[in-house]
């Protein structure tokens, strides 16, 4: 093969690219959903552990069977993060350490310490992280997928 030849995979794309989270990657995948949220819905479930799953691909906390959810980093301070949910869910693990389990239930109001640890309007909260990042854009209470 000729060497001055440009092979298509040494060619870079123009096009953009995005670098989404778990959480968000299944927000835009299950925008096409028309069903009316509960709380103990499964895809609200799916979210709180896709949002441990992100955390624990960032090496910000373990996942131990032994130890459960334990914040490896020193972020408990808060704001270190460039997602204010994640940085949310760093602090409340950092105060009370349990099972992963269990953490997705809390996290999920299924639970007595609801008012403490249960996370609120996390699809609100993932949807405008998504519109600022230019992905997603909302028109008249419908979701559009955008320069994805």
């Amino acid at each position: 093969m000729d060497e001055s030849t440009i092979r298509r995979r040494d060619i870079q794309s123009s096009a953009k690219t995005h670098k989404f989270t778990l959480t968000e990657e299944l927000m835009i995948l299950s925008s096409l959903r028309k069903k009316i949220y509960k709380i103990l819905d499964p895809l609200s479930v799916a979210i709180r552990a896709c949002i441990l799953a992100d955390l624990n691909y960032q090496n910000i906390i373990t996942m131990d069977y032994k130890k459960g959810c334990v914040v490896v980093k020193d972020t408990i301070t808060g704001n270190v993060l460039d997602n204010p949910l994640m940085d949310d869910v760093v602090y409340r693990i950092g105060l009370y350490k349990t099972s992963v389990s269990k953490w997705i239930r809390l996290l999920n109001g299924e639970s007595y310490k609801r008012s403490e640890y249960y996370l609120k309007k996390v699809r609100k909260r993932v949807l405008v992280g998504l519109q600022n990042k230019k992905a997603v854009k909302f028109r008249e209470q419908v979701l559009l997928s955008g320069g994805c």
